[in-house]
């Protein structure tokens, strides 16, 4: 299961404070889910599928962290990412 959203593609100048810490909650709470299901497929052999979709997600995760950094500081959200 990948995050519902694209992340590479959120346009974070959009959205509130709330809505940005949502989409990166959102995503670390699925990653993390992936990696945990990851595991257990890799010992029925279906590991390098798991690895090559979580390579691409967090491709994608750091290039919106690239994005989405200064618009959380211009925004003066109380929280970093």
């Amino acid at each position: 299961m990948m995050p519902k959203s694209d992340i590479a593609n959120t346009d974070f100048t959009k959205m509130d404070c709330e809505q940005i810490k949502a989409v990166f909650d959102e995503y670390d709470s699925t990653m993390e889910m992936v990696n945990t299901g990851g595991s257990l497929l890799s010992a029925f052999g279906a590991g390098a599928v798991t690895s090559s979709a979580t390579t691409v997600a967090e491709s994608a995760h750091q290039q919106a962290l690239l994005i989405a950094r200064p618009i959380v500081k211009i925004k003066h959200c109380n929280f970093t990412i």
